[in-house]
């Protein structure tokens, strides 16, 4: 894995699990910068979030409908983000 690629670790989502959600984010985040990653922890409470300039990588920690049947992907997408 290339360490300086910027990952963006999107958690929160709009649904009921967004708690549990953010806690995963930070696991996760804690877990890849504990490799040397540079990781940027985005809060996603909807469809209107900003990914960090220079994102390289994206990594979904969004439980529920948002994160998990395709609207964050396409929302991505949009963004020019595979």
């Amino acid at each position: 894995m290339n360490l300086e690629l910027p990952i963006a670790v999107l958690m929160g989502g709009p649904g009921s699990e967004r708690q549990v959600s953010i806690a995963s984010g930070n696991a996760v985040v804690k877990a890849l910068r504990d490799k040397g990653c540079i990781v940027e922890p985005v809060d996603v409470s909807g469809p209107d979030f900003t990914l960090p300039a220079g994102t390289a990588l994206c990594f979904n920690v969004i439980h529920g409908t948002f994160g998990e049947d395709g609207t964050l992907q396409k929302i991505l997408e949009a963004q020019g983000m595979p």
